[in-house]
């Protein structure tokens, strides 16, 4: 569970500086848009840099899905194993009734 917690926090703070590179170069370009000279917009364009590069959110997020998978599979042996647990202990418990108890004829 921490695992998946880590995880988030820090894909959330790569998210959040992101969206603060988008909203700077959305600031740039739109102080660009307010210049008329299409040669000065050229060059303060080409001066911007490329467009920014963005992480496979596809791939990131299948770091929280095998989190939970592991937690999932987790889960269910422990289940399993309490669900064995209670059947032997049932099984136990209606032996020693019938030792105790036995059926009259």
């Amino acid at each position: 569970e921490k695992v998946g917690v880590d995880w988030t926090a820090g894909h959330l703070g790569q998210l959040e500086r992101e969206v603060n590179k988008l909203r700077g170069m959305e600031h740039r370009l739109h102080q660009l848009s307010l210049i008329d000279d299409p040669i000065q917009f050229l060059k303060d364009f080409q001066a911007m840099g490329g467009r920014p590069a963005f992480t496979d959110s596809q791939q990131q997020c299948q770091a929280p899905a095998q989190v939970v998978s592991a937690h999932k599979d987790k889960l269910k042996k422990m289940c399993d194993k309490q669900k064995s647990e209670l059947f032997v202990h049932f099984k136990d418990l209606s032996v020693s009734s019938f030792r105790k108890y036995p059926r009259m004829p």
